[in-house]
């Protein structure tokens, strides 16, 4: 008879239950590159990302990034990454091609909440160091069942 009440009165109660997440977003930002001079340029991107139970996060993203300013030519950069970390950081590691300079790059980088950084290293052996902000505000946390 003692059993009955502390079993009715965890009646109802239960633990929570962690699903993944997926998700699609947008954004925009400013990219600022580091070669033979300073390249600002404006991005636009699109990240699909995949949230598991234990909050790690892969996916990917594609960006496209136009120059602007004196001495620009408006030429973009465009590269496909692949996305891995948990939600706090990411890692980046993809491929890419800047028209302005007419060859295929290698980035490698990291991203925070609105933060951005790494390098970008093109075929010809030349590389350039990059960080950007942007309105990511970085992928979903685990979702929890109702």
């Amino acid at each position: 008879m003692l059993l009955l009440v502390p079993a009715t009165s965890f009646a109802g109660v239960l633990a929570p239950t962690y699903v993944p997440v997926d998700e699609t977003k947008f954004s925009i930002g400013l990219r600022f590159e580091f070669g033979d001079v300073v390249k600002p340029s404006v991005v636009g991107a699109v990240r699909k990302t995949h949230t598991d139970v234990d909050n790690q996060v892969t996916g990917a993203q594609f960006d496209v990034a136009v120059p602007f300013g004196p001495d620009q030519n408006f030429a973009p950069t465009l590269r496909l990454l692949g996305i891995y970390g948990n939600t706090d950081i990411q890692g980046l590691a993809g491929v890419g091609f800047d028209f302005s300079e007419n060859q295929g790059i290698l980035a490698v980088g990291a991203q925070i909440k609105h933060l951005e950084g790494g390098v970008h290293v093109d075929f010809g052996g030349g590389f350039a160091p990059y960080v950007g902000l942007s309105t990511y505000g970085g992928p979903p946390e685990r979702g929890v069942t109702p």
